[in-house]
């Protein structure tokens, strides 16, 4: 299990497509922690 915010995900992808390019098999689960946030935003819009 590896747990990750952010921008982390991006990093987690390469991993992903080559593991899905080996047809090995996975499991993914794409959560969102559960709470107030803390009012600034991880990544601007604009």
């Amino acid at each position: 299990m590896c747990g990750t915010s952010g921008g982390g995900f991006a990093l987690m992808t390469e991993s992903i497509s080559y593991s899905n390019q080996a047809e090995l098999g996975g499991v993914y689960v794409f959560a969102q922690r559960d709470g107030p946030s803390t009012g600034t935003p991880t990544f601007t819009a604009q």
